[in-house]
């Protein structure tokens, strides 16, 4: 049966050079690879850590015909889960870089300890870390 190796999840958002600097520069991602017609301003970028990846694309503002309905604005209806080996030690490296924790490190009834934080696109991102 086929296994499933890893998710990339793509997300649109509004400023991508903000976006790159936020996941390399407050949380240590690397970025792989950027793609566009522009180099100094690409509409798609890959970053990693360890073994999760994400990827995000921009649209440069254009004009729509008359009744169209599109948006490129972020959306995501939930969060991204990132699942880390001591949430507490995260915490700790980034709260001198990032001013947009929603909590810090809690422990939940369900066997997480877990924090959440905001991206510049209003993306939730939760780190959580199993407890026993």
């Amino acid at each position: 049966m086929t296994k499933f190796r890893a998710l990339r999840p793509m997300l649109e958002v509004k400023d991508l050079a903000e976006t790159i600097g936020f996941y390399r520069d407050k949380l240590g991602f690397e970025l792989l690879g950027t793609m566009g017609d522009d180099p100094a301003q690409p509409n798609w970028c890959h970053l990693e850590r360890d073994d999760v990846g994400i990827m995000f694309t921009w649209s440069p503002p254009h004009d729509h015909d008359e009744g169209d309905d599109h948006s490129h604005d972020p959306a995501l209806g939930g969060s991204l889960w990132f699942t880390v080996s001591d949430v507490d030690e995260l915490h700790e490296a980034w709260k001198s870089t990032v001013d947009s924790f929603e909590w810090a490190p809690v422990t939940r009834d369900y066997g997480m300890r877990e924090m959440g934080l905001r991206d510049p696109n209003g993306f939730l991102l939760m780190f959580g870390t199993p407890v026993a």
